[in-house]
């Protein structure tokens, strides 16, 4: 990799570039977030703003962010008298220093927001300004994002025939998007949102397997699609009753892989 490469990687990780700043007077690098915690709207607002607070808190500049670190108001001093260099997170900066910190970190919040200037931020403005106009275009749409997503997964039901691959995809899929507006949908979640909308031809599942981890439940279905698609199928013609799935008589080590197969029907 070359000295360049590097670099540019360096750039994108956040806690390292702040971990590495042994120079209290340093100020924060400008730096450009990974991709997906760069703004582009509402859909992604509550990673970008989770992302921002915590490079200003891992700078010590989190009061200039919410206003607390007010720029100061210059005062005469004495000639001839060294001025005192204050660290970069202190609470009583000069003039000088509250100016230089400010501008840098709107400095990474600006350049991190893919269009600026659709959503009425300028360069111009303090941080505190700035995260204002970003909070108060945001904040209220999301708790309202935020509704409509976790309404989305309670929306996404099994139906039969539906190739398990296919719907696992879905269901995560929203979880992503109601997480990327600041929702905390776990796989725990998914797990309750697939067993409580099984159809009726697939409560075997549910009766046997409930209480396996989502991920684990998702990968042994997602294998054994073509025989639990026979056999519902056979079930819905009056071939014969769904058989559930049983774990093997055998150790469960030596025949892990049995766990989730069906029993075959008995003709």
């Amino acid at each position: 990799m070359s000295p360049q490469n590097c670099e540019n990687d360096s750039l994108t990780d956040t806690h390292l570039n702040f971990a590495i700043l042994s120079n209290p007077n340093s100020l924060p690098i400008l730096i450009m977030f990974p991709e997906d915690k760069q703004l582009v709207g509402l859909n992604n607002w509550a990673v970008f703003r989770d992302h921002v607070k915590s490079v200003a808190r891992s700078a010590g500049l989190n009061g200039y962010l919410d206003g607390t670190i007010s720029a100061p108001i210059p005062v005469a001093t004495a000639p001839n008298v060294a001025p005192v260099v204050m660290p970069v997170n202190s609470r009583t900066p000069t003039p000088e220093e509250w100016e230089l910190c400010d501008a840098r970190l709107a400095g990474i919040v600006f350049q991190n927001i893919k269009d600026p200037c659709s959503i009425g931020v300028t360069q111009d403005m303090t941080l505190n300004v700035m995260w204002i106009a970003l909070t108060d275009k945001y904040e209220n749409n999301s708790a309202v994002a935020q509704t409509l997503a976790t309404e989305r997964i309670q929306q996404c039901k099994y139906t039969t025939g539906t190739a398990f691959e296919d719907y696992f995809k879905s269901l995560e899929a929203l979880q992503k998007s109601a997480n990327d507006v600041g929702c905390n949908i776990s796989n725990n979640n998914l797990h309750s949102r697939f067993l409580t909308s099984l159809p009726r031809d697939y409560l075997w599942i549910l009766q046997n397997h409930g209480a396996h981890p989502f991920p684990e439940l998702k990968k042994h279905l997602i294998e054994l699609e073509p025989e639990a698609t026979a056999l519902v199928n056979m079930s819905e013609n009056g071939v014969c009753s769904m058989p559930p799935y049983v774990p093997s008589v055998s150790s469960h080590n030596t025949h892990q892989e049995n766990y989730f197969r069906p029993r075959q029907p008995r003709i």
